[in-house]
């Protein structure tokens, strides 16, 4: 079985991105595996749950003391026979493929040649066993997933925190969000810094193809064949994930602060950032 990593941070569209590559008949992409709290069946939580030995682990180091720390002590070689339970073994459960279905046993897809999970960047950071994995598996391939407004990311993480809702099915109307513009700046200079981290650790070592979150939906057709021929499989038509976008495009909508953040930005080598809102003039209506 080939292997793959849908590397990015967090609220870049990736399950999205995920779901689509999972709707391709020879790819199994499996969601962020690794989150402590993910509770899917074919998540590292419910494989630890399986075994005593390993339910001990998972109390030691995935209890919430243990995940304030910067980073996880779990020993490598359960995180190494999760892997292996994920990519080998048959009965392992396969990805969900909607939001009804994330809870629930999947079997595996007989045609599947490949399968993956979201990685985070957040979760490199967390788990040094992994890079003895990937030392391990030089044949595994990257997709680097990056979103480049970092405004909108940011106010994506806001805007979780506040409803508790990470992803819906649904077309639904949320409150803006206040920012706190230093938060701001420091967000945008750490995401800056690990983009540029990671593409400089994986491109040199591994079968690499980068994309943004803002090309995948501007430029569908190009981006998405070219993830096909980067795996070198088949084309196929694919099913269009059924999540709803959350976000707006009027800034006002938004940012309760919208001003302040424009005054902020609009100077900036970064002002870049303001162009996928509309903005609303002072005196229109």
């Amino acid at each position: 079985m080939k292997k793959f990593l849908l590397l990015t941070s967090q609220r870049s569209a990736s399950t999205y991105i995920s779901l689509w590559l999972n709707g391709h008949p020879k790819i199994e992409s499996h969601g962020e595996v690794l989150l402590p709290h993910y509770g899917a069946p074919d998540g590292f939580v419910k494989y630890c749950d399986r075994r005593l030995y390993r339910k001990a682990y998972k109390w030691l180091f995935l209890n919430r003391i243990a995940q304030s720390l910067p980073v996880n002590f779990i020993p490598y070689t359960i995180i190494e026979s999760y892997l292996s339970s994920l990519f080998y073994d048959p009965r392992h459960s396969g990805p969900w493929s909607d939001i009804q279905s994330w809870n629930k046993y999947m079997p595996r897809k007989p045609s599947s040649d490949w399968i993956g999970f979201k990685l985070m960047y957040s979760q490199l950071e967390s788990y040094p066993q992994l890079f003895k994995w990937l030392k391990k598996n030089k044949d595994v391939r990257i997709l680097h997933l990056m979103r480049t407004n970092h405004l909108k990311t940011f106010i994506s993480i806001k805007r979780k925190a506040k409803t508790k809702l990470a992803h819906t099915d649904k077309i639904i109307k949320t409150d803006p969000v206040h920012i706190n513009i230093q938060h701001l700046w420091k967000f945008i200079h750490r995401q800056e810094d690990r983009m540029q981290f990671h593409r400089a650790l994986f491109s040199r070592h591994y079968p690499y193809y980068e994309f943004t979150t803002e090309a995948f939906f501007s430029k569908r057709n190009t981006i998405q064949n070219d993830i096909i021929r980067f795996l070198n499989i088949p084309a196929c038509d694919i099913a269009t994930p059924g999540l709803q976008q959350i976000s707006s495009s009027h800034i006002k909508d938004e940012i309760y602060n919208c001003q302040d953040v424009i005054d902020s930005l609009k100077s900036t080598e970064y002002a870049y950032l303001l162009n996928d809102f509309i903005i609303q003039q002072h005196g229109d209506e």
